[in-house]
């Protein structure tokens, strides 16, 4: 009932009533499954467009308006620098020939393959399969046995099919095509309109739909790809967007986060395509305002997307980035408030990139995607700030210098979209990034040195109208000298009976404290929370020769006896050294945790007490330093079954041991807690011993260095 309460009046009220329709089956009759027939669409053109569907396909193969992404005239060769060479070697292809042979992966889950026809409603975690009933009829979630949904929804979203599209593209190989064909017809016999579990989500429609366009428009100039399998393509997508324009609304009141997004964004770029048919405009201009006010609503105006993860935040601007080319192209404008959050947006991307050039692991992520047009996360990440590049003519974005688009990006802008050719402006400092509207802090190193980055997060709490937060409030994320020191828990799915996914959402699977063993806030099933996240003030600043976080957050004043957690973190950036100081004050005394979790491709080898030295894959060294006092407990925790929380999930689906330190210690308030981070055996290590004075502060490098905790901040000096 308590998340009952945190939960507007209106969403609810639309719940019970859409439920009421679903259990009366009034529902179905506004989707009514029907036998799909070439009469249907034909009715719904404009008059004087097509008589017969292959009319159809010929008027849209040959029409020179509207524009997709990528000229017709360009589709037929790519330019060579980013062609990729047909190889046993090529991701690409090695995906592209999977697919030729019937074997798929989905979401992190083992390979699975199918020796005649392939089922498209396969059940990724047992034998069985997801009934071929109406839509309305399937309670995926009472359907614990037939496992997580999500593997089949993310599998029928048909990224396979762009894939073997760019395979074709690259190669001018037929078999790729023809696979297509043979794909297409037979989802189509076994998913009739409104039958199955695939037309059970609007955002997994959306998806398909949009994989359905680059598909037919990568694969048009095939002579394999047959008339009638045009045909039949337009057909379904016609059948599929009429589904999207009915059930928008329920995505209003039920999902206003990436999923209305999505639904409107994926139901516009139908329109824009399909203009012969009648609707398309009534449903565009619904959709576009529906995009348009989502867009101000869930950007916020620091450009970090409201549900608080990068890996949403990317697919979120990559829904908005595919209409608002596609409206550029054909002549649109574009809301300038819209422009304006988008860029933003674009420039967050660009400040989280991680050193090895992806954005962290931070709350919640399903590794969702628009475009298939990547086989890493980094290239998903360079070609997006391509575009950002082209289109807001910002040159920061990509950080090259007059290169070649990526293979993504030339899909997207087309052969003769430009490529900015201007000089790139290099950080001659260490820089600090403050999200103020989402409570993100980022220090980066200065271009020469762009090996360090920390990510403090103090974030709102976006529940009810998002799930996918974390209790990780004034969590951690570092890497030094190159290498991830300490990392996130992950998400590994959102729907098992396990205990991994509270588990890792909860407070002992970020780097941050637990007081008294209790979550920052209460986790309810797999998405709600019974108590709010409570963040408080957070500053940033850079100084000579040193950045300094300093935040706080109460969401332990619901405690009997109440906690308030400060964590102030110091980086001197040389010799580098990072300086974290966690304060607790309050009422009464208390158990603390800190917890530290380090991936699990390093090695963490005690070097004395509190003091631990870890061994990157790289062959770099990092030493982490607890200043503790006597009688603190510690343990070092990996992969075990009853502390989930020492795992982590790198992709969704996956888990893999990491390393996690406890350090535990009961204590009156106030407590307080210093941890150093530095470079093994370089001038950084030379602070040691640090001498503590008399007001808290510590004195480094035999007093060359001074750092004073305050009441209202932290000061730091060379002395």
């Amino acid at each position: 009932m308590r998340e009952v309460r945190l939960r507007r009046f209106g969403d609810l009220a639309y719940r019970f009533y859409y439920a009421g329709l679903q259990r009366s089956r009034l529902l179905r009759l506004r989707f009514r499954a029907i036998a799909p027939s070439e009469t249907h669409f034909l009715r719904a053109l404009k008059s004087g467009i097509a008589e017969s569907m292959p009319q159809f396909v010929e008027h849209f193969d040959r029409r020179e308006s509207p524009k997709f992404y990528f000229d017709a005239d360009d589709s037929s060769s790519v330019p060579s620098e980013v062609r990729q060479a047909a190889s046993d070697s090529s991701p690409l292809f090695l995906a592209a020939d999977a697919i030729l042979q019937q074997r798929f992966r989905s979401l992190g889950g083992p390979e699975f393959h199918f020796d005649e026809e392939v089922d498209w409603m396969h059940c990724m975690n047992s034998e069985g399969r997801w009934p071929a009933v109406h839509w309305t009829a399937i309670d995926y979630r009472r359907l614990q046995d037939l496992g997580d949904v999500k593997g089949c929804w993310e599998w029928n979203r048909h990224h396979s099919f762009v894939t073997l599209g760019r395979a074709y593209q690259h190669s001018g190989d037929e078999r790729y095509v023809e696979k297509f064909v043979e794909l297409l017809e037979s989802w189509c016999r076994q998913n009739p309109p409104e039958i199955g579990v695939n037309y059970v989500s609007n955002l997994e429609i959306g998806l398909r739909t949009v994989s359905w366009l680059w598909a037919h428009h990568l694969m048009s100039p095939s002579e394999s790809y047959s008339a009638e399998a045009r045909g039949r393509l337009h057909l379904f997508l016609y059948f599929m967007a009429r589904h999207l324009a009915k059930n928008i609304r329920y995505t209003e009141f039920t999902g206003r986060n990436n999923h209305l997004i999505g639904d409107a964004a994926c139901l516009a770029v139908w329109c824009l395509m399909y203009p012969e048919v009648r609707e398309s405009q009534r449903w565009l201009k619904r959709s576009l305002n529906i995009l348009w006010q989502s867009v101000t609503e869930q950007i916020r105006p620091d450009g970090m997307h409201f549900e608080l993860s990068f890996g949403y935040h990317l697919f979120v601007v990559e829904l908005i980035l595919q209409v608002v080319i596609l409206l550029r192209r054909q002549g649109y404008d574009i809301p300038a408030d819209v422009e304006s959050r988008l860029e933003s947006a674009m420039l967050v991307v660009k400040a989280a990139e991680q050193p090895d050039g992806t954005l962290p692991n931070f709350n919640d992520n399903d590794d969702g995607f628009v475009w298939a047009l990547h086989e890493e996360p980094r290239q998903r990440v360079q070609a997006l700030l391509q575009i950002g590049e082209c289109l807001f003519d910002r040159t920061e974005l990509s950080g090259t210098e007059g290169t070649a688009p990526s293979e993504q990006a030339y899909w997207i802008l087309g052969r003769k979209a430009p490529v900015a050719d201007a000089t790139i402006s290099e950080l001659t400092e260490p820089n600090v990034v403050q999200f103020e509207d989402s409570g993100l802090c980022i220090f980066k190193g200065a271009t020469s040195d762009a090996n360090q980055f920390a990510l403090i997060n103090n974030h709102p709490d976006p529940f009810p109208n998002s799930g996918h937060n974390h209790a990780s409030l004034l969590q951690l994320l570092l890497w030094i000298d190159g290498d991830e020191i300490l990392c996130d828990g992950g998400t590994y799915r959102y729907s098992c009976d396990d205990g991994f996914r509270n588990a890792l959402r909860g407070t002992r699977a970020h780097n941050t404290v637990v007081v008294d063993d209790y979550d920052q806030a209460e986790p309810n099933r797999n998405f709600g929370w019974t108590t709010k996240l409570r963040p408080g003030l957070s500053t940033c600043k850079t100084d000579d020769g040193c950045t300094a976080f300093d935040g706080v957050h109460d969401s332990y004043y619901r405690l009997p006896q109440p906690v308030r957690h400060r964590r102030t973190i110091v980086w001197i950036h040389d010799p580098c050294l990072w300086i974290v100081r966690d304060e607790l004050t309050g009422v009464g005394k208390h158990d603390f945790r800190q917890m530290w979790h380090i991936p699990g491709e390093h090695n963490v080898v005690p070097h004395g007490f509190g003091v631990f030295r870890v061994a990157c894959s790289s062959g770099r060294e990092t030493t982490i330093q607890s200043l503790v006092r006597p009688g603190t407990e510690i343990d070092i925790h990996r992969g075990l079954t009853d502390k989930k929380w020492s795992w982590e999930s790198r992709r969704y689906g996956e888990l893999r041991p990491r390393t996690s330190l406890s350090i535990r210690w009961s204590a009156a308030m106030p407590s307080r807690l210093v941890t150093l981070f530095y470079p093994a055996g370089t001038a950084a290590a030379a602070a040691l011993p640090i001498q503590q004075t008399s007001s808290g502060g510590l004195t480094l490098w035999d007093g060359r260095w001074m750092v004073e905790f305050q009441e209202n901040g932290v000061e730091c000096r060379q002395t």
